[in-house]
């Protein structure tokens, strides 16, 4: 009985199965209602706050090559040593992480740009949404060119990843006009504010933000200035205002702020519904207490 059972199981194991794939994700498949064109982009931020990006990965990278954070503990994961002393190379295992969230964060933001527009809907709702998946592949690629430079520039949606395998690099300056172009469709489209002050969904003042901190690290004074006084003379139209207490500005229970540009939400309430989050801001005041409950909240904030 066991020699025939072994007979049996390797004569089955030996056969070959050579099956085609039917089909893969494809956005000329997938969007067919608003509900999808919503739920594609609400797929974008779950990447944005995963924990290879803003939940640790990302901020710890930021600070670590920066004056923020200093290792404390000799005996930590080289990667952070390496970063922290600047002996880092294409192999070390944070950047990697990061590398391949952003670039799964662009992917599922083109999969939205380029399918929401054959969803039939509210053409400004759906200018809205577009702008929304276009703003956050602009943060998304904001962060990496300034990590690394020359980076692919992937704009539209792969449906067949054989075509990128021996992509080149694009020039940092053209990842900057793509950028630029992304946030300007998003100051003309996004809505000024959201229902209930929800902050983690980018409104135009986010993006006229972002695009003032875009023209900063260029190096274009004037261009960053008039976005930045944008923002400040239409504070009341986008609900911005200066908190009372500054040191309020970093606790995280008490939710969604006035002085909060555009919030990452680690709880992901306001997919289900509008309540305040707890968030985290990446200043350095509060390092010490991310590292308590980090995959929890986040906040993007510029200060202008």
């Amino acid at each position: 009985m066991i020699l025939t059972t072994l007979c049996f199981t390797s004569l089955f194991s030996c056969t070959k199965l050579n099956e085609e794939p039917v089909s893969i994700l494809d956005p000329k498949q997938y969007f067919k209602t608003e509900a999808d064109a919503e739920a594609s982009v609400m797929g974008i931020y779950g990447l944005l706050a995963n924990a290879d990006f803003y939940g640790r990965r990302l901020t710890m990278v930021l600070q670590l090559l920066g004056d923020d954070i200093d290792i404390a503990d000799i005996g930590t994961q080289s990667s952070r040593i390496q970063l922290n002393s600047f002996t880092h190379d294409a192999s070390n295992q944070d950047l990697l992480a990061v590398w391949k969230t952003a670039y799964l964060g662009i992917g599922a933001a083109n999969a939205a740009i380029d399918g929401i527009p054959a969803v039939t809907m509210n053409e400004a709702k759906k200018s809205a949404l577009i702008a929304e998946a276009r703003l956050l592949r602009a943060l998304y690629y904001y962060h990496l060119v300034q990590l690394f430079g020359d980076i692919p520039y992937i704009g539209e949606f792969v449906s067949d990843p054989s075509k990128v395998i021996a992509i080149s690099k694009t020039p940092a300056a053209k990842v900057y006009d793509n950028i630029i172009a992304d946030c300007e469709y998003a100051i003309v489209n996004l809505p000024d504010t959201y229902a209930n002050n929800n902050k983690a969904r980018p409104s135009k003042g986010a993006a006229q933000t972002l695009l003032a901190s875009v023209y900063m690290v260029l190096k274009k004074w004037d261009d960053a200035a008039k976005m930045a006084e944008a923002v400040i003379n239409d504070a009341n139209k986008y609900q911005y205002a200066l908190v009372k207490d500054y040191n309020s500005l970093w606790d995280a229970d008490l939710g969604f702020q006035t002085e909060h540009v555009w919030v990452v939400d680690f709880l992901g309430n306001y997919r289900r519904k509008c309540i305040q989050p707890r968030l985290y801001s990446a200043d350095d005041r509060c390092a010490g207490r991310r590292y308590v409950g980090m995959e929890r909240y986040c906040t993007i904030k510029w200060c202008i």
